[in-house]
C-alpha cells in the first residue's frame, strides 16, 4: 500500500517510478536473454568453425597444408548446413552456384529425361557435390542435388571460391583440388561406362564405394550403372 499522505501527483510519480522499475527489470531480463543467445551463438559458431577447419583439413592433408591466416580465410568462406531426407541441395531450373563438401549424409544427383529420374552421382561424407559446369557458366542448373539421408554440409559460393584466387595461391591450389576431385569422378564414370559391362561397373562400385550399396535404394544404384533393376537384382545374386 502507498503512504496516506500521497497526493495525486505524488501517486502518479510513484506509478511511474514503478512501470519504469518494472520495464527495467523485463529489459534486464531480455538483456540476460541476449546475452545467453549471444553466448550459445559463440559456443556454436566455434564448434562450427572447428568442424570446417578439422573436415576440410582432414580431406586435403595428403594434398596442402593450410594453416594460420590462409586457414582462418579459408573458413570463413565455409558456411555450415544442415538438410534434411529429400530436401534438395540444387533444383533443377534454380541456382548453381555453390559447391558442397559432405560432412555427413549422403546425396544424390539427377537428371530429369522424358519425365524419368536419371541417376549422374552420388555424395558420400568427404566427398564434393555441385553441378559444377553451370556454375563455372553461371548457367541455371541441368540438375537436381537432393539428399537421401538427413545431411550435414560445408558450403562455399563460386563467388567467394573465385575471390580467394585472387588473394593467395594457396587457394588457387584448393580450387584446383576441388575441380580435379569434381572432374575424376565424372571421368571415371564415364570411362567405365563406355568400357566395363553392368556387372564389371557393380563390382567397381562395390569396391570403391562399399557402404554406398548399403545406404542407397537399388533402383537408384540401377539408374546410376545404367541397368534396370531387374538386371541388377541378378548380378546381386550372381556376385
Amino acid at each position: 500500500m502507498y503512504p496516506k499522505y500521497l497526493d495525486s501527483k505524488g501517486l502518479m510519480t510513484l506509478c511511474r517510478e514503478a512501470l519504469w522499475a518494472k520495464n527495467v527489470m523485463e529489459e534486464k531480463k531480455s538483456i540476460q536473454l541476449f546475452i545467453i543467445d549471444a553466448v550459445q551463438s559463440i559456443i556454436f559458431m566455434e564448434q562450427q568453425q572447428y568442424t570446417i577447419g578439422t573436415g576440410v583439413q582432414a580431406h586435403f592433408k595428403h594434398f596442402l597444408n593450410i594453416d594460420g591466416d590462409d586457414l582462418l580465410s579459408f573458413m570463413k568462406c565455409f558456411k555450415y548446413r544442415q538438410l534434411k531426407k529429400g530436401d534438395s541441395f540444387i533444383e533443377e531450373g534454380g541456382k548453381a552456384n555453390e559447391i558442397g563438401f559432405v560432412l555427413k549424409g549422403c546425396m544424390v544427383c539427377l537428371y530429369n529425361k522424358d519425365g524419368v529420374n536419371v541417376i549422374d552421382e552420388f555424395a558420400m561424407e568427404n566427398e564434393f557435390i555441385a553441378d559444377y559446369t553451370c556454375a563455372l557458366d553461371n548457367k541455371p542448373a541441368e540438375k537436381k542435388v537432393k539428399c537421401i539421408e538427413d545431411t550435414e554440409l560445408l558450403v562455399i559460393s563460386i563467388k567467394d571460391l573465385h575471390r580467394l584466387y585472387t588473394q593467395s595461391q594457396v587457394f588457387e591450389r584448393v580450387g584446383r583440388l576441388m575441380a580435379e576431385a569434381l572432374f575424376k569422378n565424372w571421368h571415371n564414370k564415364a570411362v567405365s561406362l563406355m568400357l566395363d559391362d553392368a556387372e564389371t561397373r557393380y563390382k567397381k562400385l562395390v569396391i570403391e564405394r562399399p557402404s554406398l550399396a548399403q545406404r542407397v535404394p537399388q533402383y537408384m544404384i540401377a539408374s546410376y550403372l545404367r541397368v534396370t533393376p531387374e538386371s541388377l537384382s541378378r548380378i546381386r545374386k550372381k556376385s
